[in-house]
């Protein structure tokens, strides 16, 4: 696998303005934003790279949904079993948060959290130091 001098962070989301509205919003803090359209794609792309921190829609039709895709990643090995990944949904319950725990998933981020919410999350993952 490659060296990157920037954090990489993949963005994992069925809807292509979701995406693109979380990578613009990380595009401030200099990281390198890399999309997955679906399940199976994020699954494909962290068998071929590494990321530093993975954003994960939870509901993805058609395929696998993200607590399916975050235990297939946690399962593959590789340098991505243990990197962070953040539920990234617009309707997080508090039932799902035990059901995301042990699907594997680090923490979590309402898709409209203010800039300051994901800031935390990014500096609690150390992607911002030196930035």
């Amino acid at each position: 696998m490659a060296i990157h001098s920037r954090p990489r962070v993949l963005v994992v989301d069925d809807q292509p303005t979701g995406r693109l509205a979380m990578e613009m919003r990380l595009a401030r803090w200099d990281l390198e934003v890399i999309q997955a359209h679906n399940g199976q794609d994020a699954v494909d792309r962290c068998a071929e790279e590494r990321f530093d921190l993975i954003f994960m829609d939870l509901r993805m039709p058609p395929g696998i949904d993200g607590v399916e895709t975050t235990r297939l990643i946690r399962q593959q090995g590789g340098d991505n079993a243990r990197v962070p990944v953040m539920v990234y949904t617009s309707d997080a319950a508090v039932e799902d948060r035990r059901v995301w725990s042990d699907a594997g998933f680090d923490g979590s981020i309402a898709k409209a959290a203010p800039d300051a919410a994901l800031v935390e999350g990014l500096d609690r993952w150390k992607l911002l130091e030196n930035r």
